[in-house]
């Protein structure tokens, strides 16, 4: 609870948050002091991957593990990311890569 009163406070310092409203407190009620956060198993239940998702996700994890294994200082991002704009002009969508990527280069 601290770190959400310090961060609220570094909001209004900072002038993140202007409302002199939100800053009032309000007593908690005994049902709310009483709860308990959701065990892992309760917020899990709720989730739920696309099975394509899933196996590409498990895919990437396997072939960084590997890659590390064999090499301890290879990094999968610093490998992958430079191939990513070439493989996007293969499939046709180049232009509309490349314009995105400008765009957010430019709006920095």
């Amino acid at each position: 609870r601290s770190v959400v009163e310090r961060t609220t406070e570094n909001n209004f310092k900072t002038g993140k948050v202007k409302s002199k409203a939100s800053r009032r407190k309000r007593a908690l009620t005994e049902e709310e002091e009483n709860m308990k956060p959701p065990s892992q198993a309760e917020t899990m239940k709720y989730l739920q991957l696309p099975p394509a998702l899933a196996f590409v996700a498990r895919a990437l994890t396997q072939l960084s593990g590997v890659g590390v294994m064999l090499d301890p200082e290879w990094e999968f991002i610093e490998s992958v990311a430079p191939k990513v704009p070439e493989l996007q002009m293969q499939r046709g969508k180049g232009l509309d890569y490349l314009a995105g990527q400008f765009f957010k280069s430019w709006t920095r």
